[in-house]
């Protein structure tokens, strides 16, 4: 059995004032995205990564025909066999780790690493189970010594050098941090009640392992963690080494089950659920000089680019969310508006649009409408 992902093209209604020629370049924009996104995918070759095997196109949509991951999500995955401890969290750290270090050695930078696209193969036991790395759609190739500029990745997980549009293939190792603080204790290491203090609490790198929640964790699992969270690129463990560390190859074996972290996992998926709910799918960011807006929750991917010669690359990149902010506010207060004159005029209310019956669509809220989108304070 394989799985299929729907990837829609350029919806019109998505912009029904945008010029032709606009809608033209957004049209061979999303083209050369997905390209990208395909080309990558054919040339990987690894065991913990998701396999492509073939696409194919209708009017509405490009299909990528994937291996299936029956297991789904792993945080889901992990609450649905109701058992958690260091040793199952080790083993799943190691097969991440082994595929970054892949993607690393044939040049590729995932830039969204996150337990929403890590999956299990099958329903077997996590022990015997697989764990796949899986959605290149931000992924890309990267040069050695020449930096990447665009501002790409899922908040509650990226790097300080992301927010700062000046970054290498080691954002990927602080990912991996944040992916292994969050299965051993069940939150984030940076949290706050906005997007705009979580991404302050990751640029000023304060994190710490409270004693309520980490008391039973091993020091070598929070010596890995210290690694791969290094505010300085150079300080920064690499996959190569991640692999050597002692908590990989010989993580303890008779630990207390991690049933705190469980619950605290719970609440997390809840509310990253609802945040998915909320917003928008990750979209694409323009060359140096035509900058796209950025979409960013603390659960939804990003991708803009920052214009060259800024002074301070992050304050131009809160002053573009509060754009935004601003902009859909606006849009929604005159859709309210023209919604509200239209039910007034027609007696019987029209049956709603969206794909399940019954429910009305779900608008798009921008990032400060959002409160800690899953990285609150426990």
């Amino acid at each position: 059995m394989v799985a299929v992902k729907a990837v829609p093209k350029l919806d019109l209604k998505r912009a029904p004032q945008t010029a032709p020629e606009q809608l033209a370049q957004m049209r061979r924009r999303d083209a050369q995205r997905l390209n990208e996104e395909i080309k990558i995918m054919r040339m990987l070759d690894h065991a913990n990564i998701v396999q492509l095997f073939e696409t194919f196109e209708d009017a509405e949509n490009v299909f990528l025909v994937m291996e299936l991951c029956s297991g789904g999500e792993l945080l889901g995955f992990i609450l649905e066999t109701g058992y958690h401890s260091e040793l199952q969290a080790a083993n799943i750290m190691r097969q991440v780790l082994a595929a970054v270090r892949y993607m690393h050695s044939v040049q590729v930078c995932h830039r969204d690493l996150k337990h929403a696209n890590t999956l299990v193969m099958s329903q077997a036991s996590m022990s015997e189970n697989v764990v796949k790395v899986v959605d290149f759609g931000l992924a890309c190739h990267f040069t050695p010594g020449e930096p990447m500029r665009q501002c790409a990745g899922t908040v509650v997980y990226v790097a300080p050098q992301v927010l700062e549009c000046k970054y290498d293939h080691q954002v990927d190792l602080w990912s991996c941090g944040v992916l292994l603080y969050i299965l051993l204790c069940g939150f984030p290491p940076f949290r706050g009640e906005t997007d705009a203090a979580i991404m302050t609490a990751i640029r000023r790198g304060n994190y710490s392992f409270p004693s309520s929640d980490w008391s039973t964790i091993s020091e070598e699992a929070k010596s890995l963690i210290r690694s791969l969270l290094k505010m300085k690129v150079k300080d920064r463990i690499s996959a190569d080494d991640a692999l050597d560390h002692a908590w990989i190859k010989d993580p303890p074996r008779d630990g207390m089950l991690l049933g705190k972290a469980l619950e605290r996992i719970r609440k997390f998926m809840a509310v990253q659920r609802q945040t998915q709910d909320l917003n928008p799918q990750h979209e694409g960011g323009e060359p140096c000089g035509e900058p796209e807006l950025a979409k960013c929750t603390s659960q939804s991917s990003i991708a803009t680019w920052v214009p060259q010669g800024r002074a301070s690359p992050g304050a131009w990149f809160q002053q573009q969310l509060a754009a935004l902010g601003a902009a859909v506010g606006s849009v929604m207060t005159k859709s309210t508006t023209k919604r509200a004159q239209d039910s007034s005029q027609n007696s019987k209310p029209e049956e709603p649009k969206c794909r399940n019956a019954g429910h009305e669509p779900k608008p798009n809220v921008p990032p400060q409408a959002l409160k800690g989108g899953g990285a609150r304070s426990p």
